[in-house]
Parts: structure tokens; C-alpha cells; sequence
């Protein structure tokens, strides 16, 4: 039995219609897609385990890891860091205002006690993680080594059998190189642009205003015995992280020249709270500075309409009923 030893890899000529064509270049565009980006993550994955870290197993600070293999240099630098789930964090204060509000009855909080529960939630809501980022000292090099221009891919490339990529060397990561160029390649010249036009089309069909979508649009498009269930979903983004900052931040910002408008109640480094004091509806007792519960959920109200925004998000699949019909005759 023969062994593959190589791949030769044609990429499509980009046709973006709304047609039995174009959906048979949209479909191998999205194959070869699938390849290269397995060649791409698999090359990228195996220089990150050269590190030998990993979430589990992070460094304590930045380390950087080099690599060389036949003059391509370069190095792995890793580092821990963390997540945060900024939802979980807002949920939680917003249900604290609620049932202070409607449980407790409570009209004021004690600003450093309000400003200590967030950054608990915020240490639950923390998750530790490791960064990892690849740097290549001689790019250019590379990229003209692997025959890598601004123009279109070659007509053919040739990869090696996928099954070596975990194996590194001067070829394999020459051959990353070229798998993200056409990856790139495939998304920007075909896929999305596809996606873009079913979208526009049946915007349009629908006589909608794409900036001004309120509710999911619905719609069948139909070209020759080509046919497409389209969905364009108009829902809402809340910048979760923004609101949140914006009141308690304990940096002081370029931007406003403080911290966040409440944590700056209880820094000794803001000076004039004069605007917030009135906004908080501030009260000053011998424990400390009070705030009205009532204004500071107005304020995340305010925020909250503030920091959302309506994005759109295309979901479609094909539909056959036409092919079947065309069978059929």
C-alpha cells in the first residue's frame, strides 16, 4: 500500500453568488478551511508545548521559551494571568440592590462596605489562567522563504502528511505559515464574504434596516434549484466589564482623572468628589460615607442603556427542497 506523503491543496477562485456554484466553492472553501487550520493549531500547539506549561501547570511570572529549528528563531512567551466572568460579577450586584431594596427595605449603603463586596464577587468571578503568545524574530524572512506575498495563494500548495505535524522542524513551520495564509485566504475572500451577502440579501428582501434591527429576521432565499433558510438575530451585547469599571475601579484613569465613582467616595487620592457626593446622594456618618441604594441603581440603570449595544448575529443552513423538486421533474 502506498503511503501519502504529500498533499497537494488547490484553493478555489472566490465566487460569492447566491447559486449552486457558489454554494459548491462556499462548501470547499469551508473543507480546505477545516485543513489548513488543523495544520496551523497543531504546528502553533506543539511550539506552546515546548514551554511545558499549561493551565494547570502555570509559571509564577513571564518566561520566555526560545526555539530554533534550520535559522527560523524565535520564542514562546508565557505568563499566568486570569479570566473574569464580568456577567456573574453584574448579576451579583444587581440581585445585592434588589434584595437590600426589597428584602431589607434599605435605603443606604455603606460605601466601603459596598465597594469590599464587589471585589469579592469580582475574586469569585476570577478564574486563573496561563497566556501563552508566539514570536517569530525574522518574519519577513520566513514569509518570503515560504513563497507568502499580499497576493492571492498559489494556485497549488503542497502540505505533508498531516499525521507529521507534532514532528517540528524548518518545513513543518514553513508549512504553518502557508496554512494561515490560506486560511486567511478562504475567510476573508469567501466564507465571510458569503455570510455578508445572504445577510445583506435578506435584509434587503425584507425591506430592513440592518442598523436598526429590533427583532430576528426569518426569510427562505432561493436562486435556481438553490435554496437557503436564512436567520439574521438582532440581540443585545451589555459591556458588562465598562459598568462595572466605570464604578469601581480603584485605578485612577487618564479619562476622568479619578477612580471609579464610587470607589472614588473612599480614595484618599481623589480630591474633589464634590459631582459624585451630590449624584450618591452622599450621606456622612461617624462609620463613614453612605450612599443611596435608589441612586446607585439608577446609575447601573443608566449605565447598564448606556453600555448596551445591538449586534447582529447570521445563523443559515441550505435547504434542499428545491434540489428535491428539480429530482422530482
Amino acid at each position: 500500500m502506498d503511503i501519502l506523503s504529500q498533499i497537494a491543496f488547490k484553493v478555489p477562485e472566490p465566487l460569492v453568488e447566491i447559486s449552486e456554484n457558489g454554494l459548491a466553492t462556499l462548501k470547499l472553501a469551508e473543507q480546505q478551511r477545516g485543513f489548513v487550520k488543523s495544520i496551523h493549531t497543531t504546528v502553533t500547539d506543539s511550539l506552546k508545548e515546548l514551554t511545558e506549561y499549561s493551565k494547570e501547570n502555570r509559571p509564577d511570572e513571564l518566561v520566555r521559551t526560545p526555539f530554533e529549528y534550520g535559522g527560523i528563531v524565535g520564542r514562546v512567551e508565557s505568563k499566568p494571568t486570569s479570566s473574569v466572568s464580568y456577567k456573574t460579577v453584574f448579576d451579583e450586584f444587581d440581585n445585592y440592590l434588589r434584595h437590600e431594596h426589597n428584602i431589607n427595605r434599605t435605603k443606604l449603603l455603606k460605601t466601603e462596605e459596598l465597594v469590599g463586596s464587589f471585589y469579592d464577587w469580582l475574586d469569585n468571578a476570577t478564574n486563573p489562567t496561563l497566556e501563552q503568545k508566539m514570536y517569530f524574530d525574522n518574519e519577513e524572512e520566513i514569509l518570503i522563504e515560504a513563497g507568502i506575498t499580499d497576493e492571492r495563494p498559489e494556485a497549488t500548495t503542497f502540505f505533508n502528511d498531516t499525521s507529521n505535524y507534532t514532528n517540528l522542524n524548518k518545513d513543518i513551520i514553513l508549512s504553518r505559515f502557508k496554512a494561515k495564509r490560506i486560511d486567511d485566504y478562504l475567510s476573508n475572500e469567501i466564507i465571510k464574504p458569503f455570510d455578508r451577502l445572504l445577510e445583506e440579501t435578506a435584509l434587503d428582501r425584507l425591506g430592513l434596516d440592518a442598523d436598526n434591527l429590533q427583532e430576528t429576521a426569518r426569510i427562505t432565499l432561493s436562486q435556481d434549484n438553490r435554496a437557503f433558510d436564512v436567520k439574521v438575530i438582532s440581540r443585545p451585547t451589555i459591556g458588562y466589564r465598562s459598568i462595572l469599571m466605570t464604578l469601581f475601579n480603584d485605578k485612577i484613569t487618564r479619562a476622568t482623572g479619578r477612580s471609579g465613582e464610587i470607589f472614588a467616595l473612599i480614595d484618599e487620592n481623589v480630591e474633589n468628589v464634590d459631582d459624585l457626593i451630590q449624584q450618591f446622594d452622599v450621606k456622612n456618618r461617624m462609620t463613614g460615607r453612605y450612599v443611596s441604594l435608589k441612586r446607585v441603581a439608577r446609575r447601573l440603570d443608566e449605565l447598564t442603556a448606556e453600555h448596551t449595544k445591538i449586534k447582529k448575529r447570521l445563523e443559515w443552513t441550505y435547504n434542499p427542497i428545491l434540489e428535491f423538486a428539480a429530482i422530482a421533474d
